[in-house]
């Protein structure tokens, strides 16, 4: 069986917040993938620098969604730190994910070990929603 092949969106909310965020995010995230014995794609990191997520209107997130749901389908996994990175609003969050998994695309949120394959995920997506 091939490896997994994941991107990474990452997202900080302020100008209050450090820049170093979106790199820490990406760290966990890869640590992730390493003990998973995923791919990492350097080719398919996203991320939104001082962005509120109470809204999907981030260009970060639109070139995410355009090559999740495209017909190349470069990557089978997104990464995330937890939920909150890519949205605050419960809605969004099952929108997304929905969306998402219609595409065939997984999501994992590392630090809360939510993942759109396990037969929770919608429960959790609604809890840290």
């Amino acid at each position: 069986m091939s490896r997994l092949r994941c991107a990474i969106y990452s997202r900080f909310s302020s100008d209050r917040q450090s820049p170093t965020s979106i790199d820490d995010q990406v760290r966990k995230c890869r640590a992730y993938a390493e003990r998973q014995d995923w791919s990492v794609l350097d080719d398919h990191l996203y991320f939104d620098e001082a962005t509120c997520g109470d809204s999907t209107d981030r260009a970060g997130l639109h070139k995410l969604l355009a090559a999740a749901t495209g017909p190349a389908r470069p990557f089978d996994c997104i990464l995330i730190d937890d939920t909150s990175r890519l949205t605050r609003k419960l809605a969004d969050a099952l929108n997304l994910y929905e969306r998402l998994s219609f595409a065939g695309i997984r999501v994992v949120a590392v630090s809360q070990g939510v993942d759109s394959e396990s037969s929770q995920a919608e429960l959790l997506i609604g809890v840290h929603g």
